[in-house]
């Protein structure tokens, strides 16, 4: 009956929309510090650590390569624990690795820590 007064509603966005709105966020950030503001600190760190370059970068390789290998498993966490479970594991683990960072004095150590923490 109120449509025919002329009072039109409004369509609603779909929810998934807003799901896939909050992901793009989340990404944009999230590469754009991780990946993309890896290179910033590339020259510092060779000048500072004495390591290549290309010592450096292949730590975003196997960064990569673990994010690869994770995927199904946080797939699975996701599906049946929700994303509250794995957000607060994440940023605990971030914590720890940025705390861990702050005290290599290897390669190796790096690669470990920034690659697979």
């Amino acid at each position: 009956m109120a449509e025919a007064a002329g009072v039109q509603r409004r369509p609603r966005v779909f929810y998934g929309w807003w799901i896939v709105l909050c992901s793009w966020v989340g990404d944009f950030f999230s590469l754009g510090i991780s990946f993309y503001g890896f290179s910033l600190f590339i020259k510092p760190m060779s000048e500072e650590l004495g390591w290549s370059r290309g010592a450096l970068s292949f730590a975003l390789t196997i960064r990569s390569l673990v994010n690869i290998a994770l995927g199904p498993v946080v797939g699975r966490i996701l599906d049946r624990w929700g994303p509250r479970f794995l957000m607060a594991g994440g940023a605990l683990a971030a914590g720890a690795a940025l705390l861990f960072l702050s005290q290599v004095h290897s390669i190796l150590q790096f690669y470990l820590i920034f690659g697979l923490l």
